[in-house]
């Protein structure tokens, strides 16, 4: 038991320290923090970029969630999708002007 509880800890700790190892050790991965910062800062601000998948990704999810709280039996038809996102994002008074790839999926 008690090897157990030390394996569970240093299992932890190992996945707590290895993100903030590579942010020091690889640059690339570091760069792709900082873009994801600076992406999520724009789109809080309201700066939507077009074209730069994170703040797309949150506005895809926004959506998501707007459609999974106003249909939350049945979900909606896939057909009614584009729709349903659109509608959902004009709602909440989100500005985007593409949403390419990402599409919130609930099928009832």
């Amino acid at each position: 038991m008690r090897t157990r509880k030390i394996l569970f800890t240093a299992l932890l700790a190992l996945l707590v320290c290895l993100p903030i190892a590579a942010y020091y050790v690889f640059p690339t991965f570091q760069n792709k923090v900082k873009f994801i910062k600076w992406d999520y800062q724009n789109y809080s601000r309201g700066n939507y970029v077009e074209g730069l998948p994170d703040a797309a990704r949150i506005l895809s999810f926004r959506a998501g969630v707007y459609i999974i709280t106003s249909h939350p039996v049945g979900g909606v038809g896939f057909g009614d999708i584009y729709n349903e996102t659109n509608n959902g994002i004009t709602t909440m008074q989100l500005s985007l002007r593409s949403m390419r790839g990402f599409t919130p999926v609930m099928n009832g």
